[in-house]
């Protein structure tokens, strides 16, 4: 992966989820995340590219198991801040350009990669 975008992403992943506070923005983001649960209930999901957690944390609440990888470990900090009540959620720092070694998943997901 492009090193610049790895770097982008790191220095904000502390600030990455502002995009989503905005109002203009809520009715969209309440129907994605309707969509997202319905589409992942009881399924195990691997997600490529899981950021600081913002969708992690929305399919975790109808999903079995979530598997979230990042390139980033400081975007994954992030995410394994949060708490995801119903499911278990695993984190791997891992490329999806050269992914090795994951197990079967019924379910993948990518947000806005």
């Amino acid at each position: 992966m492009n090193s610049d975008a790895v770097l982008y992403y790191k220095e904000r992943a502390k600030e990455y989820e502002k995009i989503y506070s905005k109002s203009e923005r809520q009715s969209d983001l309440l129907i994605a995340e309707q969509i997202l649960q319905n589409t992942f209930a009881d399924h195990d999901v691997f997600e490529i590219a899981c950021g600081p957690g913002y969708w992690t944390e929305k399919i975790s609440a109808t999903a079995k198991n979530i598997l979230a990888t990042d390139i980033n470990d400081a975007v994954i900090e992030v995410a394994k801040s949060k708490r995801y009540s119903r499911v278990k959620v695993h984190f791997q720092t891992a490329d999806i350009f050269s992914l090795t070694n994951i197990t079967k998943h019924e379910s993948l997901f990518g947000g806005f990669i």
